[in-house]
C-alpha cells in the first residue's frame, strides 16, 4: 500500500471513529452538502419469526437514521 493510501485509510477510519463515537452518545452528526446522520431509539416490540410465523419479542435498540441534504437530492435527481 502506497503511503497516500495508507494516510486516506486513517483519516478515513479516524473520521468513522468519531461518528461512532458521537452517535452512541446520542449526538447527531451533520455532513455539509451530504446529509445528517441520527440516532433513533426503538422501543422493545413484538416480531414474527419469517421461517416458523411464531411471535418474537425484538428488543430495544438505538438504530440510526440518514436525512440527505438538499445538495445531495437535488444531484440525485438530474
Amino acid at each position: 500500500m502506497r503511503r497516500t493510501e495508507a494516510k486516506a485509510e486513517k483519516c478515513i477510519k479516524s473520521t468513522l471513529d468519531m461518528f461512532t463515537e458521537a452517535l452512541a452518545k446520542g449526538q447527531r452528526v451533520f455532513l455539509s452538502g451530504f446529509g445528517t446522520l441520527t440516532p433513533i431509539p426503538r422501543s422493545e416490540r413484538t416480531g414474527r419469526n419469517p421461517k416458523t410465523g411464531e411471535p418474537c419479542t425484538i428488543s430495544a435498540r438505538t438504530t440510526v437514521k440518514f436525512t440527505a441534504a438538499k445538495r445531495l437530492k437535488d444531484a440525485q435527481n438530474h
